[in-house]
């Protein structure tokens, strides 16, 4: 639903006219519905109820999209979109809308967006786009039940539904990331650097037991020695954090590393500021190699296949691919924290 959202706000009442002259159909992802006071001036008792039971059976399925303001009629036993029936103060309804969400479910869906698509004068349609939902069961408060979304409309769901729904393991979202870290050698002033990957946990839930493979770079290592490395026969690098290990909602773990082979030396006593400045090649240019080997006629560059999961997490294969300028970039980065 998210493609039919873009569609409505680039082109606006023209997309929804075209829902109606196409007799759109209802489906798992999208629902119609119109208002019993269309003035937009007040929320009532019918309306709420409406609105509250198309949001919780879109939460506790898969999510989708709530579009106000599109009346529709039975055609062989499934709704379509047949007329536009505007809210006449739309961002009036819009605020309303907006101040009741918060109690409209529990416990709340705090991701549910609101957008108004307008029509002539103050006349208008909402879009309330409802993603899938961590939280599940939501149960609306308004009915003080369970509704759940699907082919063939929203239901109430039934006891063992609910049940399962809360006793269901939660599923987290782990976000890879990357950066330098930079130590340096005295008395020459040699910074080296390392690639460090990590992972973030973009989810609602806490996360255990994350893990990591790493396919292209045979250098990798295990960033703490916690942590359990497997080098595996085809050369790829597994990364294992026990399942006592936790990365906690809105944090984030450093799990690999791997020697970039980076390097600056020949600056002796000379300020980070400095070397920053040398490097944005606004001076001459430093004295850096990205390698291990001293006649490498080639830069030994970043270029790595990651796999990382947890027990409670799907598994993401991203792909990281950097150039010489990237790497000095990150170089940089490091550096200016010091």
């Amino acid at each position: 639903m998210v493609d039919l959202l873009d569609d409505i706000q680039t082109r606006g009442l023209s997309a929804l006219r075209d829902i109606v002259a196409e007799n759109r159909e209802e489906t798992l992802h999208l629902e119609f519905k119109t208002l019993s006071d269309q003035s937009g001036t007040s929320v009532t008792k019918d309306d709420r109820r409406t609105i509250a039971r198309a949001i919780c059976g879109m939460s506790n399925a898969e999510g989708g999209l709530l579009l106000v303001g599109i009346e529709t009629k039975t055609v062989d036993q499934v709704d379509v979109g047949v007329d536009l029936r505007p809210v006449a103060d739309i961002d009036a309804f819009r605020n309303r809308i907006v101040g009741w969400l918060p109690d409209c479910l529990s416990p709340q869906h705090v991701t549910i967006s609101v957008h108004v698509i307008q029509d002539a004068g103050s006349r208008g349609y909402l879009a309330i786009q409802i993603p899938a939902s961590d939280l599940r069961p939501h149960m609306s408060n308004v009915h003080h039940q369970y509704f759940r979304r699907g082919s063939s409309g929203t239901r109430v769901m039934e006891h063992g539904e609910v049940r399962d729904l809360m006793l269901a393991p939660r599923e987290g979202v782990l976000r890879l990331g990357y950066r330098f870290a930079h130590s340096m050698t005295a008395p020459q002033h040699r910074y080296k650097f390392d690639f460090i990957l990590s992972l973030e946990n973009a989810g609602k839930v806490a996360v255990r037991a994350p893990y990591m493979k790493v396919v292209g770079d045979a250098r990798c290592q295990r960033f703490a020695d916690v942590h359990t490395l497997r080098r595996h026969p085809d050369g790829a690098v597994g990364i294992y954090l026990n399942r006592d290990m936790l990365i906690h909602v809105d944090d984030q773990i450093s799990v690999g590393k791997i020697p970039s082979g980076l390097q600056i030396s020949g600056y002796d006593d000379v300020p980070i500021a400095k070397l920053l400045t040398i490097i944005g090649g606004r001076e001459t240019t430093p004295n850096f190699r990205v390698g291990h080997s001293p006649n490498s006629a080639t830069d030994e560059l970043i270029n790595i296949e990651v796999s990382y999961g947890a027990e409670n997490a799907k598994t993401v294969v991203e792909r990281i691919a950097l150039n010489k300028a990237d790497m000095i970039d990150l170089m940089s980065k490091a550096l200016s924290k010091q």
